[in-house]
């Protein structure tokens, strides 16, 4: 009970404060080496119950058939949830403390993963691998590209291959055509279609021609003004994107944008849906999104006005630094295996996770069960919309794809459109990447929300014009909160974390 009661007041904390103080020691989380693969735990003649617990803000669908093909498979009852992302850490955290962990769930915070491994909550996927010969997921684990993600003592989560990131700014073609201008490639461009944007107001809305849902996105502008993505190095000292004196120059751009009404001044309350429906009804001409959302977009425009067109603006508008767009590792989010559950349902789920990386597998969650997701015809496969939307919700993959291999989304984009910009983003010389996701440690916990939460306040103010960019006394009052705050005890344990790997 000590143990759970320390975890859940780490973790209902805001996202990312976590835990202080010493430990009690890890938990045994390696496998049972009493079972051996002679044992029950591989006979799947017996009935478990799966419960998987991922975000997503979408209901999967009681008649979902790729679920169903999973249950009759492998012999289980798979309850799986999907929760709204922002509720996700704080419905994790009351399980955690009701000692009520799901089967199997996805992360995205490493503060909270840590918590989890260091307190034996989820097992060593590694060693469950080695032990019941899971070769596909040894496999998927052995890729150099994750050893930012490995302990000394193997793999405790299984993190999700998504690929190129692959954001996009998606602007109204049909405008530019109507302005007689071209696709913009410089801020000063973006200005000058922003400005015109706003002038002329094509569909009569009193348009706030920029628009995105929250700080997040408007920040994928920023390493094309400072060469950082989230954290980097420069001159060979790791440092955050919004310390570098660069940064200003991003700042001083947006709130140009903002003081001219260019920036829609909701940007920083809007939900995505909001957001989305500002571009549907005109009263936006620019977004920044990812393309997992380009279609929706699209779509909800289309239905308001069939004449509208959209596209995504590739290459990457440039800035100061070149047309450097924000990339990562190729993964994100992690799954991780509850040690909470019986040895035979933990063998089961990995039973369940190894299959998807097979051909048979990977086909299920791509493309679905032929005669109900898809049909052949002429040797090539014609999806089935209906049911393709209700147990794909009409993007690429299955939702289990997410706990896998995910990152072939971008090779099945069929829209030229997107193709393009996914090209654009998987130019060497465009991405900017974040090696940094998986860093956590006891001291840098309870530090990065205070930084970050004092960065993200100082951004908006900077941008909004509640402070003054080119007020110096102002900036260096930012600084002195962040070292405040331990910036520099941050970056002491970036920096070591990042050297043991290579880094």
């Amino acid at each position: 009970m000590k143990k759970t009661i320390g975890i859940i007041l780490s973790l209902l904390i805001i996202v990312g404060v976590v835990g202080c103080g010493p430990k009690e020691g890890k938990k045994d989380s390696s496998v049972d080496k009493s079972t051996t693969l002679q044992g029950d735990v591989l006979d799947f003649s017996k009935k478990l119950d799966i419960n998987i617990t991922a975000w997503y803000p979408k209901v999967l669908s009681e008649d979902d058939e790729i679920i169903k093909f999973i249950e009759n498979k492998f012999n289980v009852n798979i309850k799986y949830e999907l929760l709204p992302g922002a509720e996700y850490d704080k419905t994790i955290s009351m399980r955690v403390a009701a000692d009520n962990l799901p089967t199997y769930m996805r992360l995205k915070q490493a503060a909270v993963y840590a918590n989890l491994r260091d307190d034996g909550y989820i097992v060593n996927i590694s060693e469950y691998a080695d032990k019941y010969g899971f070769d596909n997921i040894k496999k998927y684990l052995s890729n150099p590209a994750l050893e930012t993600e490995k302990e000394a003592d193997g793999f405790y989560k299984m993190p999700g291959k998504i690929g190129p990131a692959l954001h996009g700014m998606y602007i109204r073609k049909d405008w530019l055509d109507k302005l007689g201008l071209e696709i913009p490639k410089t801020y000063d461009d973006l200005y000058t279609v922003l400005k015109a944007f706003a002038d002329n107001d094509l569909d009569g809305q009193d348009v706030a021609p920029l628009t995105m849902n929250g700080l997040f996105y408007l920040r994928r502008s920023v390493p094309a003004f400072t060469g950082v993505n989230e954290w980097g190095k420069v001159d060979g000292k790791w440092t955050s994107e919004q310390m570098v004196p660069e940064y200003k120059d991003f700042l001083r751009t947006m709130n140009k944008f903002y003081e001219e009404d260019l920036l829609d001044k909701e940007v920083f309350t809007l939900n995505r849906a909001q957001a989305f429906e500002k571009i549907a009804l005109g009263k936006a001409g620019l977004i920044y999104s990812n393309d997992g959302f380009f279609n929706t977009i699209r779509k909800q425009l289309l239905d308001v006005n069939p004449n509208a067109e959209i596209v995504p603006i590739t290459p990457w508008i440039k800035g100061p630094k070149g047309s450097l767009r924000p990339t990562g590792i190729g993964y994100y989010g992690y799954g991780v295996l509850s040690n909470k559950i019986p040895e035979e349902t933990k063998v089961r789920m990995l039973a369940i996770l190894d299959y998807l990386f097979t051909e048979e597998g990977s086909n299920l969650i791509w493309n679905g069960i032929e005669g109900i997701h898809y049909n052949v015809v002429d040797g090539k496969k014609v999806f089935v919309d209906e049911t393709r939307e209700r147990d794909f919700f009409g993007i690429q993959y299955h939702r289990f794809a997410q706990f896998v291999d995910y990152s072939k989304a971008y090779t099945l984009l069929k829209d030229p459109l997107l193709i393009k910009n996914a090209e654009d983003a998987m130019k060497e010389e465009n991405g900017c990447i974040d090696y940094t996701s998986s860093f956590t440690s006891p001291v840098a916990q309870p530090i990065k929300q205070l930084i970050t939460d004092i960065a993200n306040k100082w951004t908006v103010n900077f941008i909004t014009g509640e402070a003054d960019i080119d007020d110096e006394k102002q900036w260096e009052q930012y600084m002195k909160e962040m070292k405040k705050a331990g910036y520099d005890t941050y970056i002491d344990e970036l920096t070591k974390f990042m050297a043991e790997r290579g880094k």
